[in-house]
């Protein structure tokens, strides 16, 4: 990953918690993708290879339960980039519930830039 930025599809709904993301992944290392719900997850994995996506749980159209199932159970490209999770749903067993359509990481909001980071990194390197 020397030269290469890590592209990342960042799917959340909500305008300022995307601000939040975006700056914290301003970084040269980072290209960011930004959609608003699950159906627009599948369309961008369709036509981008992505090195991990930070998915938000509760999005309009398409949750990102719904989506992170749909693009496992997918043969198309990027059906096995990691996904993070991130949510405000701080429930007991909604991590276990996100482990069970296939997602990797599993952060709650807010989100500390230095978390969301090292989750990223920790994705990037499994793959």
């Amino acid at each position: 990953m020397s030269n290469k930025r890590i592209n990342i599809l960042v799917a959340e709904d909500n305008d300022l918690n995307a601000k939040l993301i975006a700056a914290v992944l301003s970084a040269d290392i980072f290209a960011a993708t930004f959609v608003v719900d699950g159906t627009e997850v599948l369309a961008a994995c369709e036509h981008e290879d992505f090195d991990v996506i930070l998915m938000d749980l509760r999005m309009p159209e398409m949750d990102g339960f719904e989506a992170t199932d749909r693009l496992r159970k997918s043969d198309k490209r990027n059906c096995d980039t990691p996904i993070i999770a991130i949510t405000a749903d701080a429930i007991l067993g909604q991590e276990d519930k996100c482990r069970a359509v296939g997602v990797n990481g599993y952060l709650t909001k807010p989100v500390s830039p230095d978390d969301l980071i090292q989750m990223i990194f920790s994705q990037v390197q499994k793959g």
